[in-house]
Parts: structure tokens; C-alpha cells; sequence
């Protein structure tokens, strides 16, 4: 079986017949829209999904299988896998939320094979909106939110059995995207609370892969001075609130930082050696 750090290392060798990881994705994106020839419409995350199934595995044959296994207790189970290279060993998850849902998938599986979670972050968003009247689509303009790698973090805290495995890893992938948003929503100019249609990988970004602590320390910025208080840590990630608390709370788990104090209520962290 082959490790995590080769697993992943074979997912960005570029074939022979590609130019580019740019190529590469407009060829995956190509042939994931002939599995929804209609165009805009109601696909919520399928697009993406789909995109990134033939940009790591072009052999449909390796997608949506069931693998089977057994047990500690001798009980049979059954999962399947976005993803499975059955001659490597290793199965791919594509995630786009919620990673809290794999959790019994993963336990499963990392007994026998290794996994990458593949976790789609837009980095640059270009909106498009959608009359629902008519039909008609407005020219894109650019989102000013720009994502990072830091997001994954905040799904990563669902899954506390199996974060540190050995046999998994977890993906990163900034993509630009082309968004389609229907102008549905409550405000006057029918814009807030509007529903999301369809999103278009254009480009890809980066790729970060996230596994040993020094791959979560490196999530840190480097211009955070250390000691930090928490509020600190999760103002330079860019994460507020409950995904703020919870990736404080996985890299914790992942020995890049160490709770070293407190000031009144607010802790104080360091990074770990």
C-alpha cells in the first residue's frame, strides 16, 4: 500500500497528453458537463464535484465504486467511494461541506487504504445573476471575497477520530469559479438571502496538501507574532466565530499550537515545536 505523501504526490503528476493543470481542469470540466448537458440550472455543488472526479481519476470505471471490507468485530461493510484506485490502494473523497458526514466512511476505509479528502475552496468568484422571469444572465463581476487554504481547517474539526491518521490527508484545492445566483432573495434589490445555482471551475489556484503538523503550522501566517492570544489566531485565519473556534481547536489536535496560559478569559497560544 502506498503512503499518503506518494498517494498524493501521483495526483499532481500532469499526463503526457496535457499542457497544463490548466488543460487538465478545462478537459475535466468538459467532460463533467456531459453529465449535465442542460447548462445552468439547479446543480448546486455537482458541477464541482464532478469536475474534480475527472481531474484526479479520467477512468470513470474508478468512480462511484463500492468497496467493501470487514470489521473489527467481523461485521461487513459497505461504502461508496467518490474515488478508488483499487492498484494504488487509495480512494478520494470529494467534500465540498460537512465533513462531519464522513466520519464513519473514513474509519472504515483507513483500515485498508489510504484516502485523500479533496476540499474545493473558491478563491475568486465571478457572479452572475439569473433573472428567474426571464432567464436572462447579467455580465459576472468579481467577488471582493477571496478564500485560502485556512477554510479546510474548520471542516477538518468534524472529524477528531481520524484527523491525525496516518493513512489520510486532506486537499485543499483554491479554485476561481464562475457563480450563478438566481435573484430571489428578500432584500429590494432581490440580492441578500438569494439562492446559489451553479458553480464553474475556471481555474485552479493551488493545491495544499494538510497532514503532518507541520503542514497545520503552515497554515499559521508567518506574521502573527508569537506568543498570540486565540481572537489574534483566528483574525489572522480569517475565520470568525464557530469555524474560528474550531480551527483553533484543530490545530491544537494537530500539535502545531499549545495553550501556554490566559489573561483574564482570553488564552493564550504558541506555536509547538
Amino acid at each position: 500500500m502506498e503512503s499518503g505523501a506518494n498517494a498524493t504526490k501521483t495526483c499532481y503528476t500532469k499526463p503526457m497528453n496535457y499542457q497544463s493543470d490548466q488543460e487538465k481542469l478545462a478537459m475535466a470540466l468538459q467532460r463533467a458537463r456531459t453529465r449535465f448537458p442542460e447548462g445552468i440550472g439547479t446543480q448546486s455543488e455537482k458541477l464541482v464535484h464532478a469536475c474534480l472526479k475527472y481531474y484526479f481519476e479520467p477512468d470513470e470505471s474508478c468512480h462511484e465504486v463500492r468497496v467493501r471490507g470487514l470489521g473489527e468485530d467481523g461485521a461487513s461493510w459497505m461504502h461508496v467511494a467518490d474515488i478508488f484506485q483499487k492498484e494504488r490502494g487509495h480512494i478520494y473523497e470529494i467534500q465540498t461541506r460537512g465533513f462531519d458526514r464522513l466520519a464513519g466512511k473514513l474509519e472504515d476505509f483507513l483500515k485498508s487504504y489510504t484516502v485523500t479528502v479533496v476540499y474545493p475552496i473558491p478563491h475568486e468568484k465571478y457572479i452572475s445573476w439569473v433573472d428567474p422571469e426571464t432567464g436572462e444572465v447579467s455580465e459576472p463581476h468579481r467577488s471582493p471575497k477571496k478564500g485560502g487554504c485556512q477554510e479546510i481547517l474548520a471542516e477538518i474539526y468534524g472529524l477528531p477520530k481520524v484527523q491525525m491518521h496516518p493513512n489520510l490527508e486532506f486537499l485543499a484545492v483554491l479554485l476561481d469559479l464562475k457563480e450563478y445566483r438566481i435573484l430571489d432573495g428578500w432584500s429590494r434589490d432581490k440580492k441578500r438571502g438569494s439562492h446559489r445555482m451553479e458553480r464553474e471551475p475556471v481555474s485552479l489556484a493551488d493545491m495544499t496538501v494538510i497532514k503532518t503538523k507541520e503542514d497545520y503550522r503552515s497554515l499559521i501566517p508567518e506574521d502573527l507574532p508569537d506568543p498570540f492570544f486565540r481572537q489574534e489566531l483566528m483574525k489572522a485565519l480569517k475565520l470568525q466565530g464557530r469555524k474560528g473556534s474550531g480551527a483553533v481547536t484543530v490545530l491544537e489536535r494537530a500539535g502545531a499550537i499549545e495553550h501556554i496560559g490566559a489573561v483574564g478569559k482570553k488564552f493564550i497560544y504558541t506555536r509547538k515545536d
